[in-house]
């Protein structure tokens, strides 16, 4: 299905991709933006709430500057189309570039299929392109954890660090990935398991990304399963010594907050 695709995507270009974080706010950030797409789909139209929950707090925890597009704070019924008003020849060659970019692939390889785009010159592309505010009170769930993660984004030491190389991304599995941030003087370290599938109890030890952080506290600051971000609420510990299991609920993102025992001690990649 298409969200363990997404899952997949992310994990294959961390694979490939060793800079540090910044590759997974890049990739969500192409999936989620619909003026991307031919149809101006979102990623929220084509996968469940709770996976779109987990890319929300992929892309926001990143040190990369996320760019929002508007209506994806709360997943906008309305797509979000690429429209125009050039005038003149100017705007019927954007309507044939448009539709001539989607060219090579696969499922616009017919001219038909790529005919079909909306035209971005038809003022109907516009008004369809326009947010419905009101499911803001319907979709409140995925606003609130919008708003949530762009609070940690804002005042957190850690999370308000652009600092890349102080950022490492590691698969662990096939849908899951785990964000480590660090702070400048190494006092505060962050956490994000980011589960796209099953249920997962990982042990720190031996799970990639989580055997670099150093021992020590960790507290739960943040899960998308909890219910005012639209999730089942499956409780977790809120703080625990070193646990020697992490546990994530199915399709959810858990964020912690880690105290090191030792000050300075980031643990090396296994080799």
């Amino acid at each position: 299905m298409l969200g363990d695709g997404v899952a997949q995507k992310v994990v294959a270009l961390l694979r490939a991709v060793t800079a540090e974080g910044v590759a997974v706010a890049h990739l969500i950030d192409g999936l989620v933006h619909g003026g991307a797409h031919g149809f101006g789909e979102r990623l929220g139209h084509q996968i469940s709430h709770d996976r779109s929950a987990v890319a929300a707090a992929l892309l926001l925890c990143a040190p990369a500057t996320p760019m929002l597009f508007m209506g994806q704070e709360f997943n906008a019924s309305s797509p979000f189309l690429f429209f125009t008003d050039f005038s003149g020849d100017l705007g019927q060659l954007v309507t044939e570039g448009r539709r001539g970019e989607f060219a090579a692939f696969r499922a616009f390889a017919d001219h038909t299929m790529r005919d079909s785009i909306p035209d971005p010159q038809d003022e109907r592309s516009f008004q369809a392109s326009k947010l419905p505010l009101a499911e803001r009170l319907v979709q409140s769930s995925l606003y609130h954890l919008y708003r949530g993660l762009l609070a940690l984004r804002r005042d957190d030491v850690v999370f308000s660090d652009p600092a890349r190389h102080r950022t490492r991304a590691t698969p662990a599995g096939a849908q899951i990935v785990v964000m480590h941030r660090w702070s400048a003087d190494e006092r505060e370290h962050r956490v994000l398991v980011a589960n796209f599938g099953a249920a997962s109890e990982l042990p720190r030890a031996a799970t990639p990304g989580l055997q670099q952080v150093p021992a020590g506290r960790w507290r739960q600051i943040l899960s998308t399963s909890d219910t005012k971000f639209g999730g089942l609420h499956q409780a977790l510990p809120d703080s625990a010594e070193s646990p020697e299991q992490i546990i994530v609920p199915a399709r959810s993102a858990v964020i912690f907050a880690v105290e090191p025992e030792n000050l300075g001690e980031i643990v090396a990649s296994p080799s």
